[in-house]
């Protein structure tokens, strides 16, 4: 049966993100009862970042910054000991808190988050892909990023166009303009990737030699004495 769109809980949802915007911060805080947040990242960055700029917005240095002020002014950063101490122990944690994490363990998270963070005396857990660490391979969907950059800025693909739609199509993939179809890759399917990637010249390995994407072992440990908290990705990041 079809949900109706007028009963009174759809009406509540659909206004909600309006309301939300007319109250302030605190006031959403009281009504929620929701004292903690969990804000993530991936990475922070003022270069182009074409192996993850087709999934997801990069956020400059200048708006991490802005981003950190505004926890700042409303919540207290805290690290997971704290957490955990909390939930172990019953006690409530004092006033309202913020546990900044980052995902996939990428260098920026040592070149640039780290130092501001660390300015600004704000601890940060990084979630590692054991599988990643020291660019032995990259995510899947970064691959599909890269192959997605490289179709929307090649000029010279007008004589590829038939035999790309005969390879989407084969692999029951949408063939766009944008081929942002590419996203539908599955971990299943992931070597779909590779085997484009050779078509068109795309070489992963060289990407990772270049770009260093992924931290290394000795930026981890060196993280670790600055005393930053690291835990498991998943070995390559399934779904």
């Amino acid at each position: 049966m079809k949900q109706s769109l007028n009963t009174p809980r759809s009406i509540a949802f659909r206004l909600l993100p309006s309301l939300a915007q007319l109250l302030p911060l605190n006031g959403l805080i009281r009504i929620t009862g929701k004292r903690i947040i969990f804000p993530f990242y991936h990475l922070v960055s003022d270069e182009d970042m074409p192996h993850v700029k087709h999934l997801y917005s990069v956020r400059t240095k200048k708006e991490f910054i802005h981003d950190l002020d505004f926890f700042f002014k409303h919540y207290k950063p805290i690290g997971i000991t704290d957490f955990l101490d909390s939930v172990n122990s019953g006690r409530p944690l004092p006033g309202n808190s913020f546990i900044l994490s980052f995902d996939d363990g990428l260098r920026e998270f040592h070149d640039v988050a780290a130092p501001i963070l660390r300015q600004k005396g704000i601890p940060a857990i990084c979630f590692l892909n054991s599988g990643f660490i020291d660019n032995t391979d990259l995510f899947y969907r970064y691959k599909a990023s890269l192959l997605i950059e490289r179709l929307q800025k090649d000029d010279d693909l007008d004589d590829k166009q038939k035999s790309l739609g005969n390879w989407f199509g084969k692999n029951h993939l949408p063939f766009t303009p944008d081929y942002l179809g590419l996203l539908k890759v599955s971990y299943a399917n992931r070597h779909l990737l590779d085997e484009l990637g050779l078509q068109l010249d795309v070489h992963f390995d060289e990407f990772m030699q270049k770009h260093h994407p992924y931290l290394d072992s000795n930026q981890v440990r060196s993280l670790i004495q600055q005393g930053f908290t690291f835990g498991a990705h998943s070995i390559d990041h399934p779904e």
